[in-house]
């Protein structure tokens, strides 16, 4: 019995039936065989290798190309939000200016009237005051940036924020600030900016009665600033959106406030993350590279 015979067989032959030289063919039949498996195995896990590298590098250029995209629509929507701030802040700076002026005249003329009297220069001053922030807000977002980098205290950017707004009575401001920080390359007025826009949302978000917490911390070549809340929090199908230009919730402001946050940041080569549920409050976490500072220092 040849081998091709013994190979064709539909029923095993029996042990009797096989000579030496039969059982030897068949072992190295077998063995071919199994060679040309692991051959055919390796090659298919290879190819499926392959398959999966090339798949997630598509993945990673259509993801590239779509973040392009996003960005290509988010410039060109801020040109025109540019050019149309531009135009219109100059021009209402100046009766906003004689409006402040008046009101200031007439608090001083009318230092003896009824305080409903007092009450409504009152409101008219705090709207010429928030006017005046939309409008400069509108101008921080128009003009080009040009940062100048220097070496500042984060902590004290922080503390001078906290000096400058109004805090209500009955909101709480804790700070976890490390005193351990160097000093950092940064925009001394952009950055008092872009905290000073977060710290007044989370101000907002609080109404009349809260908590806010400042922190700020170390994280390898990093240095990261969580600004908290326990305020109404933001619908989770917003915070995407919150960071673009004119996007807003509110009844009052532009919805330019957190996009300027955004340029600052991305100015510093930072990033900014938003954590929020709602009716728990908002966690905005920065960070800045350290890097560069500790080249410098």
């Amino acid at each position: 019995m040849n081998l091709e015979e013994l190979l064709n067989l539909k029923i095993p032959p029996k042990k009797d039936d096989l000579t030496d030289e039969d059982i030897a063919r068949l072992f190295f039949k077998y063995k071919g065989l199994l060679k040309r498996i692991e051959r055919d195995e390796a090659f298919w896990i290879a190819t499926n290798e392959n398959m999966t590298r090339a798949y997630s590098k598509l993945d990673k250029q259509a993801r590239e190309l779509q973040d392009a995209q996003e960005q290509l629509i988010r410039k060109e929507k801020l040109a025109i939000i540019g050019q149309l701030a531009s135009s219109i802040s100059h021009e209402l700076r100046n009766p906003l200016g004689v409006i402040s002026n008046s009101t200031y005249f007439l608090k001083m003329m009318l230092e003896d009237a009824d305080e409903k009297i007092k009450k409504h220069l009152d409101i008219l001053q705090k709207e010429v005051v928030r006017s005046n922030e939309i409008i400069t807000d509108l101008l921080t977002f128009a003009k080009v940036k040009k940062i100048k980098l220097v070496n500042i205290d984060l902590n004290k950017i922080l503390e001078d924020v906290l000096k400058y707004v109004e805090i209500p009575e009955n909101i709480s401001i804790e700070k976890q600030l490390n005193t351990d920080l160097p000093p950092l390359k940064l925009d001394e007025e952009h950055s008092f900016r872009a905290f000073l826009n977060i710290i007044t949302n989370a101000l907002q978000a609080l109404g009349d009665e809260g908590k806010i917490v400042l922190k700020t911390s170390r994280i390898e070549n990093f240095v990261a600033i969580k600004i908290m809340d326990n305020g109404v929090g933001i619908p989770e199908e917003n915070l995407e959106e919150i960071f673009e230009p004119l996007y807003t919730t509110k009844a009052k402001g532009i919805g330019l406030g957190l996009a300027i946050v955004k340029e600052i940041i991305d100015e510093h080569k930072g990033s900014i993350e938003v954590e929020s549920k709602v009716g728990e409050g908002t966690t905005f976490i920065i960070k800045l590279p350290l890097k560069a500072s500790l080249e410098e220092s």
